[in-house]
């Protein structure tokens, strides 16, 4: 049985290259939207895809449904623009004044997007893990020198620091 066809938002980097690459190997249907000013030109060289200015998220998932699109993949770096910059459509503006998330850090955004693709919209939002398993690290040390007590103390307190910070 096919996988469902999957919409690939790309951003910048090599994680949308990747999930292509995985697309292509495991001979799943894709659909790549790539950003104006954020995608990387060369990662949808040879792909089924379509470009749309980040600000226009109606015109997005009209192409999304067009390419009848049923799970969709959030990858890679997006610069958040300014709002005056960014522009966006009627879609986009609906979403920012119910979510009230204009103003919001990176991840209270893209949590609220992902429910209303979900929710709203009906999409089933995977996260790239799922698609490339293979590129999350394994559990363990990775060095030489295994953290003392005081160092995993210090782990700890900063991976706290970094969700606070990525909270903001």
């Amino acid at each position: 049985m096919m996988p469902p066809k999957l919409g690939i938002l790309a951003g910048g980097g090599q994680l949308p290259v990747r999930i292509i690459e995985a697309c292509r190997q495991n001979g799943r249907p894709f659909f790549v939207v790539a950003f104006e000013n954020q995608t990387d030109p060369a990662t949808v060289g040879q792909t089924p895809h379509a470009w749309v200015r980040l600000g226009a998220g109606g015109k997005a998932l009209s192409i999304l449904r067009r390419e009848e699109v049923d799970e969709i993949v959030l990858a890679g770096a997006i610069h958040r623009p300014s709002l005056r910059d960014l522009r966006p459509d009627a879609w986009m503006a609906k979403f920012l004044a119910r979510s009230g998330v204009a103003m919001a850090g990176d991840d209270v955004m893209l949590s609220a997007l992902v429910r209303e693709l979900e929710d709203a919209e009906g999409y089933r939002v995977l996260a790239a893990y799922d698609l490339l398993p293979d590129a999350l690290a394994d559990l363990g040390i990775y060095g030489a020198i295994e953290p003392d007590a005081l160092a995993r103390i210090d782990i700890e307190r900063g991976v706290e620091v970094a969700r606070r910070i990525g909270a903001l």
